[in-house]
């Protein structure tokens, strides 16, 4: 019993001892794979560790390219702009747009590259010649400013080293920033299209001299406004006009910059409008359509040319005070315009009043004075040329800029034979003459001599005829070959009148008014070759003579009977 239980014990000591040996065996095999993946897990870092380095190496010569998009004011454009890079003319990739940072940003291998800017706003153009990106200088800012008008004016500004006005045709600017020309002084034109306040500055490297010269109409001698930071700032009220700002800048360290402009707010305050009301109309019709003169429109061209006031009749005189009457064309058209009363009814005449600063004070509006003088004017379209006529036009010439972009003062284009347009030439006229344009005065014609009757015109409506004669002096006139006439004279105290040859003798009534039915001889014949029989009347002619020791002017009217 005792030895089973020792071979018991034996046994299990060598099961115990061949196990141990095994799970010894199995120990070896762990480390000896251990081992081997170590092993094999050195040799993947290495590789690994060899492909980064490559990789690494290989974005080395990749670089972050970035153009942004800006306005003048340095703001991101984020809409309506797109990117397109180009490798030696050719395009890389698709249009980027620009991002909320006005961004467009591309890797690519490090190297010189191109880029243009494709827009919706036709409006607007940029800096080609800034369009490059290379690996030292990958990113670039591109500024959007507005392409140049083709809008120009003849303005008349003052050199002050000849110490005379001159023409100089300056080209209107937009809101925004415009890249304009710099010849010493030069001049730029801005028209609101909305009242507000203005911010005219400039970009540039160097110093530049911006100044504020007045409206288009009249350039201001000298810049009147203050500058502050490089800038200055004009206001103007809502309207249906605008007016017309000068802007000058000067430089002699650059010929070129960016002139800037910029809409900062509304109008601070409304203008004060006011309807000019006629103090000076005439109170009646005056007649100076005269059949025995013409009106002759005055020569403005003459350096000569004098008009003086007198205070005796309240109107203009021709070179002195006893001169011709200065007549104004209101209702008839002169020789440079149409006439006032028809641009009153397509125009508003007026004036801007502004202050130092070009910030408007006050609008005055003429068309209701002219349309009031219109109604005093006689068949000629002509009335004298009074005090607050000439305030009127000259502040209507100095508003609408007629010396420089309608340049009345020039003549109208032709039409030749062939169709070619020719060009009508400007005429030089001298500043104290300009606001003349449109009179004329009188001159006597040879018309009322007995081998030159004044033809009187067939009509069924009164029309009042003019007429001045000399003492002793006798007009003839032939009149129309209707049944009957009447003839009303007025202011005929002194006055002999023949008809038909027949001495009668008319007296004037309390009102100096002499009135005659003329009833005219008539006629029947047979036409030789028709042997139509015709029937009609013998044209009326009769004549007036002055019978006074002095000069007259006479008023009739004809009046043809039906």
């Amino acid at each position: 019993m005792n030895k089973k239980i020792l071979l018991i014990i034996a046994f299990v000591f060598l099961s115990l001892f061949i196990f141990a040996a095994c799970g010894g065996s199995d120990k070896d095999t762990d480390t000896k794979t251990d081992t081997t993946a170590n092993t094999s897990s050195d040799k993947n870092d290495k590789e690994t560790e060899t492909d980064t380095n490559t990789d690494t190496e290989n974005e080395s010569t990749e670089t972050e390219y970035t153009v942004k998009v800006v306005n003048f004011k340095g703001e991101p454009i984020t809409s309506g702009v797109f990117v397109q890079l180009l490798k030696d003319g050719e395009e890389i990739g698709g249009m980027k747009k620009t991002n909320a940072n006005g961004e467009v940003t591309t890797t690519l291998d490090g190297d010189n590259y191109t880029f243009e800017l494709i827009y919706t706003d036709e409006g607007v153009i940029y800096d080609e010649s800034e369009c490059v990106l290379s690996k030292n200088a990958p990113t670039k800012e591109v500024m959007l400013y507005n392409e140049a008008t083709d809008r120009k004016m003849t303005i008349v500004p003052y050199n002050a080293k000849e110490g005379e006005r001159f023409d100089y045709e300056a080209q209107f600017v937009k809101e925004g920033a415009n890249k304009v020309a710099i010849d010493n002084q030069s001049y730029y034109l801005f028209q609101p299209t909305v009242g507000g306040v203005y911010k005219f500055s400039y970009i540039c490297d160097v110093a530049i001299t911006i100044g504020f010269f007045g409206q288009s109409g009249y350039v201001l001698e000298e810049s009147t406004v203050e500058i502050k930071d490089r800038a200055f700032t004009a206001e103007v009220q809502n309207g249906d006009q605008y007016p017309i700002f000068v802007i000058g800048v000067k430089s002699l360290a650059t010929d070129s910059c960016f002139l800037t402009v910029e809409r900062i707010g509304d109008p601070t305050k409304e203008i004060q409008k006011l309807d000019y009301v006629p103090t000076q109309v005439p109170s009646k019709v005056c007649e100076y359509n005269y059949l025995n003169a013409d009106i002759v429109d005055l020569d403005v061209t003459d350096k000569n040319l004098n008009v003086v006031y007198s205070e005796n009749d309240g109107f203009y005189h021709l070179g002195n005070e006893d001169g011709a009457i200065v007549l104004v064309r209101i209702t008839s058209a002169s020789r440079y315009i149409a006439s006032f009363s028809k641009m009153c009814e397509t125009t508003k005449l007026f004036k801007i009043f502004v202050d130092e600063n070009g910030t408007p004070l006050r609008e005055e509006v003429y068309n209701n004075m002219i349309e009031k003088y219109a109604e005093k004017c006689d068949l000629a379209g002509v009335v004298p040329l009074t005090k607050e006529l000439e305030y009127a036009i000259k502040n209507i010439l100095e508003q609408q800029g007629w010396y420089g972009e309608q340049n009345i003062f020039k003549y109208p284009d032709i039409v030749d034979e062939n169709g070619n347009v020719i060009e009508g030439e400007k005429i030089e006229v001298p500043e104290k003459n300009a606001w003349l344009f449109a009179c004329a005065y009188l001159v006597e014609n040879e018309k009322g001599a007995e081998d030159s009757k004044i033809v009187i015109d067939d009509t069924i409506d009164p029309i009042a005829y003019h007429v001045n004669i000399d003492a002793g002096q006798t007009l003839y006139f032939v009149a129309s070959k209707q049944r009957a006439a009447t003839l009303t004279i007025k202011n005929a105290q002194g006055i002999k009148i023949k008809v038909n040859g027949v001495d009668t003798e008319y007296i004037a009534d309390e009102n100096g008014k002499i009135e005659i039915v003329l009833d005219l001889i008539p006629y029947v014949y047979e036409d030789e070759e028709t042997k139509e029989i015709i029937e009609g009347t013998y044209p009326i002619e009769f004549s007036i003579t002055n019978t006074n020791e002095q000069k007259l002017d006479i008023s009739f009217t004809y009046v043809t009977k039906i």
